[in-house]
């Protein structure tokens, strides 16, 4: 077989001219089949998939169809227009949740007449096992008990292939996800946002459709109702359509920066008040200069100083409670003491008065007063004596002799 090098992409580089038309009757093969089974399975399988029931496939397979077939084509848009009212009673009920500013009515919204947190938890744990009937939702005589918790459990039986149900599904956790988004803003109703988190969390453990969960996914990022909402805003502020999708993506993806970070500082620019020979300004009017800003630069504290200085502290704090205690202890010590040289000081005065009247003092009497206990106060009882003689003028007659 000859050997030729030809211009054909092959990750062997050289092959023979009969494999190259081998190898390209494969290709063509290949692409045929690859278009057939899209054609025939987009009508089964895609159409699962699409939140858009309404494509132009099926209006054309309805434009060509017979008068037999139309008729069973007329009960799918029935039950397409029925899941279309609940869409629009889901997105009905998340406007006025998100408008009105009254408790109950987004409790009544969101989980109906139930008013226990725990019976609402275990209604998002047994999510799978409740079995609701077709067209419960909108058939409803009792309007009263219709919410978006229920949209979660909402099932049809009468579909003989496909079960669509799960639309209407998606539409109420993705209602769910975007009144909770609005919750968060508001503080007056964090304990209906804490309760609507942990049913999300619950049902999100305990549902097993990945298509219903995307719905969170969605939601972090889809808030047009929330943006209906606020009238104040011009098309001029809204921006174009990439604008806004760059902005809810850097919401939902980036994280939160303080807003000092993110704003450019501003340049200052110092007024000169010197009067321009031209300008006249008036006579009682004067012009105060700016007071210039202050420069604060930030620097990092090291962890090591913080520590060091709260164990200063601590102890700055120990002294002084010690040096109280002391102190108390000192007065009261004081206040002892005192007691005890009034007591000594009245012994003196009243020996005093009678030594004036004999003019004599006998040392035993000196002694009695002068005890143990009370030399502490008085150190030399013998110049005490002399003291009060030299006082009285008069030579006191001791026992020395």
């Amino acid at each position: 077989m000859p050997i030729q090098k030809i211009s054909f992409t092959h990750r062997f580089g050289i092959i023979s001219s009969s494999y190259k038309q081998k190898i390209e009757k494969d290709v063509e093969q290949k692409s045929q089949e690859s278009d057939r089974s899209l054609s025939t399975n987009s009508s089964n399988h895609n159409k699962k998939h699409l939140l858009l029931e309404v494509t132009e496939e099926f209006v054309r397979d309805y434009n060509k169809a017979s008068a037999s077939e139309r008729i069973k084509q007329n009960e799918v848009i029935y039950r397409m227009l029925q899941r279309l009212k609940v869409f629009h009673l889901c997105e009905c009920l998340t406007s006025i949740c998100i408008g009105t500013e009254q408790a109950l009515i987004k409790r009544k919204i969101l989980f109906g007449n139930e008013t226990s947190s725990d019976n609402i938890l275990a209604y998002a744990r047994n999510i799978n096992t409740f079995t609701t009937e077709p067209n419960t939702v909108s058939q409803s005589k009792n309007n009263e008990h219709v919410c978006l918790m229920q949209m979660l459990t909402y099932q049809t039986k009468d579909e003989n292939d496909e079960d669509l149900s799960w639309r209407i599904r998606y539409m109420g956790l993705l209602c769910m996800s975007q009144i909770y988004k609005h919750l968060q803003n508001e503080r007056r109703h964090k304990t209906l946002s804490n309760l609507l988190w942990m049913f999300i969390h619950e049902y999100e453990q305990n549902e097993r459709d990945n298509r219903i969960l995307e719905a969170l996914k969605v939601g972090r990022f889809d808030d047009n109702i929330i943006q209906s909402m606020k009238y104040d805003l011009t098309e001029s502020q809204l921006g174009t359509i990439y604008t806004n999708i760059a902005q809810r993506l850097a919401d939902g993806i980036l994280p939160q920066t303080p807003s000092s970070n993110l704003q450019t500082p501003k340049t200052t620019t110092k007024r000169s008040f010197k009067k321009s020979p031209n300008i006249s300004s008036p006579p009682n009017i004067f012009s105060l200069p700016a007071s210039p800003t202050a420069k604060i630069d930030k620097k990092p504290v090291p962890i090591k100083k913080i520590i060091q200085d709260n164990i200063n502290d601590v102890f700055k704090r120990k002294e002084q409670v010690l040096q109280s205690i002391v102190i108390d202890q000192y007065r009261k010590k004081l206040e002892e003491t005192k007691e005890e040289t009034a007591d000594v000081i009245e012994q003196l005065d009243t020996m005093i008065e009678q030594a004036m009247e004999n003019t004599t003092l006998n040392e035993n009497d000196l002694a009695s007063v002068f005890t143990s206990t009370n030399k502490k106060f008085i150190h030399d009882p013998l110049q005490e004596r002399r003291a009060l003689a030299v006082s009285m003028g008069d030579t006191l007659i001791t026992d020395e002799q």
